[in-house]
């Protein structure tokens, strides 16, 4: 909690310079460290939203930084690989971001992109992958996906006694 807090506040102070980012990012940390769903999330149920968000935010915001941008993209994508591997949920930003990299790509540097979107799938698997290992080693590239198709067969509902649109189908 504390950590999705720090990355929320470093990613609102990023986007500008003064006082008056300082204190909307001072704001958005105490906004959600002191929120109680997050730690009736956490404490109450168990759950473990506060990691996989702030490996998220992290992500989002080493990809938007400008600062030595190959290598943020890089390690963003690490930090949303990471993230995956804590709440598979969290893959869903991957396409998202892998759009959002093609951004004022010309004919000029589509080779260039190309390379470094090779590179993010890359820096995306890797952690997946290498953290599953010690749990998969019969099977290390699909066991994950294999016990993610079983859980989800286990389990065929998206919530249970909540108001779910998607309950009404």
């Amino acid at each position: 909690s504390i950590g999705s807090a720090g990355s929320a506040e470093s990613s609102v102070k990023r986007q500008g310079s003064g006082v008056r980012n300082k204190k909307w990012a001072l704001l958005a940390a105490t906004m959600y460290v002191f929120n109680p769903v997050t730690f009736f999330n956490s404490a109450i149920w168990g759950q473990v939203d506060a990691i996989s968000t702030m490996l998220v935010v992290s992500s989002i915001w080493c990809l938007v930084s400008g600062i030595n941008h190959r290598k943020n993209q890089l390690l963003g994508m690490v930090f949303l690989g990471l993230a995956t591997v804590v709440k598979p949920q969290s893959a869903i930003f991957f396409p998202i971001v892998m759009v959002a990299s093609w951004r004022g790509v010309d004919a000029a540097t589509i080779l260039k992109k190309l390379t470094d979107s090779l590179l993010m799938v890359v820096s995306f698997a890797v952690p997946i992958l290498l953290l599953s290992l010690p749990f998969f080693p019969n099977d290390p590239f699909l066991g994950l996906y294999h016990h993610l198709q079983k859980s989800v067969a286990t389990y065929p509902y998206t919530s249970v006694f909540a108001m779910n649109f998607w309950g009404i189908f």
